[in-house]
């Protein structure tokens, strides 16, 4: 009778303790598997929002590059500009002086150019590429322009930003931070 209590016990304490380790092996397992999920959760968070600054990087490359194409396009306004002051002897009133639409836009980053009574062109960036600030580009010095000895000078543009990478990238274009 002893023996048979001894080996009830025995076994009695076996199936508690095999349930008991079934249970913490459960447990455990249920405990791994919810941690693999938080990971894999966490994987994939950080993946969106490398993807989301990536994209976001972007398109402020984008944006930064159409803005200075935009400046090199009103730059590039110097020759119909010479081409006006040889023939008419006088400087742009407006666009359409320079043969381009009232509204010119250059892109789909940059505002339509705009053109001051000094002559002078307005770039400024829209609202949707997060850029602050204008580009001013004017002709330097107009009392300067004519003939010297014998041969036409043409006109000198003076490029003024207040945004800082305009002049990091466009050596012709001077940084200053508030414009008049």
């Amino acid at each position: 009778m002893k023996s048979t209590l001894l080996i009830s016990l025995m076994a009695g304490f076996a199936a508690g303790s095999a349930a008991v380790g079934l249970y913490h092996f459960h447990f455990q397992r249920q405990l791994l598997a919810d941690f693999d999920r938080q990971v894999q959760a966490r994987i994939e968070a950080l993946a969106q929002e490398q993807n989301a600054a990536r994209a976001a990087a972007v398109a402020d490359a984008l944006h930064k590059e159409y803005l200075l194409q935009a400046v090199r396009a009103v730059q590039g306004l110097r020759t119909p500009i010479d081409i006006l002051l040889a023939e008419e002897a006088r400087l742009p009133a407006n666009l359409p002086d320079l043969g381009l639409p009232p509204q010119w836009q250059i892109n789909a980053s940059v505002a339509p150019v705009q053109m001051s009574r000094k002559g002078e062109f307005i770039l400024q960036p829209l609202p949707a590429t997060g850029i602050r600030g204008s580009v001013r580009i004017t002709i330097a010095d107009p009392d300067a322009l004519g003939e010297k000895d014998g041969f036409f000078q043409g006109v000198r543009l003076e490029c003024v930003s207040d945004i800082d990478f305009v002049a990091q990238y466009l050596p012709d274009c001077r940084y200053q931070s508030v414009m008049p």
